[in-house]
């Protein structure tokens, strides 16, 4: 058994169509798979909710799987096995996971050259969330200095407001108008 759990849990969505309309595995072994699955999943979401690493990451980043009662055609069983597997295999998954991501990111932001460390890591998030969502993010990439000299700053003076950030970007974006006379960034 443990073994057809292992090629279930690799499977594709198409993979597990045709090795269920092949007779490879059964309707049953598919449920019984899904529901030890989802087991583990919940408690790996509970583990993520409990150390509020939710508020890190954004909600939208924990998966919100179907029980099994709800589950009523063989499709939607295949397609939650599919999303599942995908989750339980993401390095973000794990509390460890997460952890190396975070490691990662905060060396990757370094060799931009931006100030980011454990501290102010939550505050970085914050800044690229409502940066992403700005207007400022079709003229700057977010390696751009003017974005670092806003997030620095943003810091120094602990400005942490999104009105704030605005008006420090109009500031960055009236000097370089005022400079070099260019309009876009890119």
């Amino acid at each position: 058994m443990a073994g057809i759990f292992t090629r279930i849990q690799k499977a594709s969505y198409t993979q597990l169509g045709k090795m269920l309309t092949s007779g490879e595995v059964t309707e049953a072994a598919l449920k019984n798979y899904y529901r030890q699955e989802f087991k583990k999943a919940k408690s790996r979401i509970r583990k993520l909710e409990k150390e509020s690493t939710i508020k890190e990451y954004g909600a939208q980043d924990i998966p919100k799987f179907l029980s099994l009662k709800n589950l009523t055609t063989m499709s939607a069983l295949l397609h939650e096995i599919a999303d599942i597997s995908r989750f339980m295999r993401r390095g973000s998954s794990t509390m460890g996971g997460l952890r190396r991501e975070k490691e990662a990111r905060l060396e990757n932001l370094k060799k931009f050259g931006l100030n980011v460390t454990l501290e102010n890591y939550g505050k970085w998030n914050e800044f690229v969330n409502w940066f992403n969502l700005s207007e400022y993010s079709k003229k700057f990439m977010y390696e751009a200095e003017e974005v670092k000299d806003v997030f620095t700053e943003s810091l120094e003076d602990e400005k942490a407001t999104p009105a704030e950030w605005d008006d420090l970007f109009k500031k960055y974006a009236q000097l370089q108008d005022s400079t070099s006379g260019v309009t876009e960034y890119r």
